[in-house]
């Protein structure tokens, strides 16, 4: 059985889970946000018995310890009862939430594409600056800072213009493009108590997009220089599905391949 933790709508992952149900492919897609309202879980542990991981999805009843291969592909967050009405106990009950489902997709002794752990440490950006001068990579100048006066500092030495400022992370409930450093920004600096900010010496030019599955690797260039924002590429593409739709890289099948082999054979008619 091959896990998908990803949501109904997410194209990237509608297009590979098309591509496994074509191949025949057991499949079960998880929502985070299910968990948990619809989902349900009963977890087992029992003297001389293996581990149970049952999951309640729509109705029917699944044990992930017949999972073969996951994919950690695009999550939401836990949805809490609305009927939990203090913010307190909402976040207690999203805590405990977490420490079952984590806890029970981590003890999967199975395959994995995009280990949850790894996938998380990818997306620390101060420990990937970090990694990225140890091996050698240039970083550009890059300041996080809640003191506006670091910040000040910061924009005049690398000068109006020339700085950019972004989100750690970029959800799609709270989407924040980066955006170049203005006038009419600076004056509002003292915000930055409220959070730590990303500022970063512009850097203007072509950029690579390397998808890994597995050992294959396929890159792509892109030009953001003369589209509608060049600041961010992001806001004028996707992530893999644009760069198949224009070089005609088969990066979803290859992604659906990948699977499969981690799945191992299909089961018989």
């Amino acid at each position: 059985m091959i896990v998908v933790v990803s949501y109904e709508g997410e194209d990237h992952s509608d297009a590979v889970c098309a591509c496994l149900q074509r191949a025949g492919r057991e499949l079960l897609r998880i929502d985070l946000a299910d968990f948990p309202v619809r989902n349900r879980i009963a977890l087992r542990w029992r003297d001389g018995a293996a581990p149970q991981y049952l999951l309640e999805i729509a109705g029917r009843e699944v044990d992930l310890a017949a999972a073969r291969v996951v994919w950690w592909r695009r999550v939401r967050g836990f949805d809490v009862d609305p009927a939990i009405l203090r913010g307190q106990h909402r976040a207690f009950a999203s805590s405990e939430t977490g420490q079952a489902v984590h806890g029970m997709l981590d003890a999967l002794g199975c395959a994995w594409m995009n280990p949850r752990l790894a996938d998380e440490a990818a997306h620390h950006k101060p420990l990937q600056w970090t990694l990225a001068q140890q091996v050698g990579l240039q970083v550009p100048a890059t300041l996080v800072t809640t003191r506006a006066e670091e910040a000040q500092r910061f924009v005049a030495e690398q000068g109006l213009g020339q700085v950019v400022f972004k989100a750690f992370l970029a959800s799609i409930e709270e989407w924040r493009e980066t955006r170049l450093v203005t006038a009419e920004d600076l004056g509002r600096l003292d915000l930055l108590r409220l959070a730590p900010v990303i500022f970063q010496r512009y850097i203007p030019g072509v950029d690579l997009r390397i998808t890994i599955v597995g050992r294959r690797l396929f890159t792509t260039e892109i030009d953001a220089r003369h589209t509608s924002y060049p600041v961010d590429m992001r806001m004028v593409v996707g992530e893999w599905l644009f760069a198949e739709r224009l070089s005609g890289l088969p990066i979803t099948q290859a992604v659906a391949d990948h699977l499969c082999e981690l799945d191992g054979p299909a089961a018989g008619p």
